[in-house]
């Protein structure tokens, strides 16, 4: 099976494949685009995509005329959450939402326009301690969120329900595709929801003992 083909500028790659940007090897060479196999189900690839979403929340800021970051010091215990721009979907334009102090008490919110730019902000710092934290490269990016839930798969829900929903959503993703969703979520929320990061752990391990893990 051919794992890649030459790159052709007007027609792009065809499906099942991906574009490799052309790259400088360690020897000084000069290496042209290729087409790749495809790891995923999507058109694009994951640092692609990464750095699309990425772009577009930068151009975001721009436009509201704000910083990601700010001269904002948080005490120990605590880091810098970077301001963002927040947009709201129909449904909550429509019906609004709701929202939980620490304090105990709920406020239901009716955004009056369809993006709000939300400042810079200290927040309880999360992080493992002993974990040397990733270099910008080696970081996760952006995720492509609801894929697993349009499928009816929520955590809180019995494990008999939860594995009738990743087999709809293995139909779609394949075994390799939702085994690598479980297993980002389940290192993302190790610290902030561990209960969670449990039961995405354990539907990992039980998708790896009962599937092959391809496409």
């Amino acid at each position: 099976m051919v794992s890649s083909l030459p790159y052709d500028q007007e027609k792009g790659c065809p499906d099942g494949f991906h574009k490799r940007s052309s790259y400088t090897s360690k020897r000084g060479h000069r290496v042209p685009p290729r087409c790749v196999k495809a790891q995923t189900v999507y058109r694009e690839s994951r640092k692609n995509y990464s750095r699309r979403i990425l772009r577009r929340q930068e151009e975001r800021l721009e436009r509201a005329h704000h910083n990601k970051t700010s001269k904002l010091r948080c005490p120990p215990g605590k880091v810098q959450r970077h301001g963002y721009v927040r947009r709201f979907g129909a449904t909550v334009m429509r019906k609004g939402y709701t929202v939980k102090k620490a304090s105990g008490k709920e406020y239901h919110i009716k955004p009056a326009q369809k993006s709000v730019y939300v400042k810079p902000a200290c927040v309880k710092d999360k992080g493992d301690k002993k974990v040397k934290p990733p270099s910008p490269g080696d970081r996760i990016g952006p995720l492509r969120r609801g894929e697993l839930k349009k499928h009816g798969y929520i955590y809180l829900k019995h494990r008999e329900e939860r594995h009738s929903a990743l087999r709809k959503a293995i139909k779609e993703f394949g075994p390799l595709g939702v085994f690598r969703k479980l297993d980002i979520v389940a290192k993302l929320s190790k610290h902030s929801a561990p209960e969670a990061s449990r039961v995405f752990k354990a539907d990992r391990d039980w998708l790896r003992h009962n599937y092959e893990l391809t496409l």
